[in-house]
């Protein structure tokens, strides 16, 4: 009898893990790029993820340029936009302010989707993991990930464009709903040095409606 129910309770959760594995859609993969002008007015990159059937599953998004122009756009589109660069991943067809790339509840700005700076790809910074030039981002069946390569910088050594690749491969053992926490701590834990690269990862925060949406560790 208990090797019975040993084998039944192990056949369960194969089908449990099959069922989470085929709850997402299997997407297409895709390589793509985009230029980024440090100085430019607007940047704007648009991309539609398709599954293996060719319907519309998710919309990568990457917005930034000048504060007058992202102050412009989050008037137009009630959507707030944080400078230098963001890239969100939404359901749907549809731009809305939140983020897939997040590995909890919080906006788009506190993701690794976020670049507050030019000085993210080169450098020190550039070379801390999962925070500069490189981002992986493992959820729903696949990895995202953002490279920045092809610096150009001027006679002074300063940054004057990149380009960013985006690319999309298939890994059916990611089932995660949100971003997989990367290993590694933020730099900017550390007094904003990238010298220093600090491995782990940080306790998830959640939204707490019932408090009038106050941020609180997850319970998971």
């Amino acid at each position: 009898m208990k090797t019975l129910a040993l084998c039944l309770l192990l056949a369960l959760s194969i089908d449990s893990a099959f069922a989470a594995e085929s709850s997402w859609p299997k997407m297409q993969e895709f390589d793509a790029d985009f230029v980024v002008r440090t100085n430019a007015e607007k940047i704007a990159f648009i991309k539609a993820l398709y599954d293996v059937k060719g319907a519309a599953r998710y919309i990568f998004v990457c917005r930034g340029g000048s504060d007058e122009y992202l102050d412009r756009l989050s008037g137009q589109t009630n959507i707030n936009y944080v400078g230098k660069l963001v890239c969100t991943l939404n359901e749907g067809k549809g731009e809305v302010e939140d983020s897939l790339l997040a590995e909890d509840d919080v906006a788009p700005w506190h993701t690794r989707g976020q670049y507050f700076s030019f000085e993210e790809v080169i450098g020190d910074c550039g070379n801390y993991p999962e925070y500069g030039r490189i981002r992986h981002f493992r959820l729903r069946g696949f990895e995202l990930t953002l490279s920045a390569v092809e610096p150009v910088c001027n006679k002074q050594n300063q940054l004057q464009s990149f380009k960013l690749k985006v690319s999309l491969r298939r890994d059916d053992k990611i089932l995660s709903k949100y971003t997989e926490q990367p290993g590694y701590l933020t730099p900017y834990k550390v007094g904003r040095s990238c010298k220093q690269i600090l491995k782990g990862n940080a306790r998830r925060m959640c939204r707490n409606w019932e408090k009038g949406g106050s941020y609180e560790p997850c319970k998971d």
